[in-house]
């Protein structure tokens, strides 16, 4: 049975509070938001959420007052925003429905407001179950796109890059995987197992070693398998580039291309 968007928002962690506008919803307890974002108004990585052609006061459309105050409650607080790319049964309606929406992937938002306007910069892709995890752990209060990803004959030299929608490259699952496999649930830093999830699976994160928009491969032997602090630190810690060498000794055994 297809799960319900409202269903889905539940098992997200931010369960919408009015299921009959059902545009967003929030989690002060996870730190978490979760947005309607219209696949057909992204453009330029970039979605506004208060603008429709067929309306001057966004605040007398269903649902918009409830959004704009979920909108400021991010901004304020700096919770983690995340999109849920939908797909209208016709764009042209002023209370749209749904035909469908994206339950594989989130796109991870960075909220600002310009003039009256509120801008959703999308930065990635996230998976659901990291939202799940940040949230239940609720570990950060902002959220960075995840560069996921034993066999060097998977993954891409040369990853496509998808400027149509988020400004996000694509990667090979599979290099993910074996990464992961590669692994076994001990993070390949600390030595440290990651934490059980509710599946009974030990969480880890995958990191692109030399990041792909720095032209770094998709390939087992430039990812990393981390656990969520070493993740972290990876990215914001002061001496990132010591731990980049690093990871890269680390992952040397693994190439086995000249």
């Amino acid at each position: 049975m297809r799960l319900s968007f409202s269903g889905f928002c539940a098992e997200l962690g931010a369960p919408l509070y009015n299921k009959g506008w059902s545009w967003c919803s929030i989690s002060p307890e996870n730190r978490l938001a979760l947005f309607t974002v219209w696949e057909h108004e992204i453009h330029d990585s970039q979605y506004i959420f208060t603008t429709h052609p067929r309306i001057t006061d966004v605040r007398k459309k269903p649902g918009r007052k409830e959004l704009i105050s979920v909108l400021d409650q991010v901004i304020q607080s700096g919770y983690s925003a995340y999109g849920i790319k939908c797909r209208a049964a016709d764009i042209d309606a002023v209370a749209r429905k749904r035909a469908s929406f994206e339950s594989l992937q989130l796109l991870d938002l960075r909220i600002r407001k310009r003039g009256d306007d509120y801008i959703g910069q999308i930065v990635g892709f996230i998976p659901p179950e990291v939202v799940q995890a940040r949230g239940a752990e609720a570990i950060w209060t902002a959220s960075t796109a995840i560069n996921d990803i034993d066999h060097d004959d998977v993954g891409n030299d040369d990853p496509e890059y998808h400027k149509r929608m988020s400004g996000s490259y694509v990667r090979d699952a599979k290099v993910r995987e074996l990464v992961l496999k590669r692994a076994n649930g001990i993070c390949e830093e600390c030595n440290q197992p990651g934490f059980v999830k509710r599946n009974g699976k030990r969480y880890l994160e995958t990191h692109h070693v030399i990041s792909l928009s720095e032209q770094g491969v998709d390939k087992p032997h430039n990812v990393i398998a981390l656990c969520a602090t070493d993740h972290r630190r990876a990215h914001f810690a002061e001496n990132w580039r010591e731990l980049q060498d690093k990871f890269l000794a680390t992952l040397n055994k693994y190439k086995t291309e000249i």
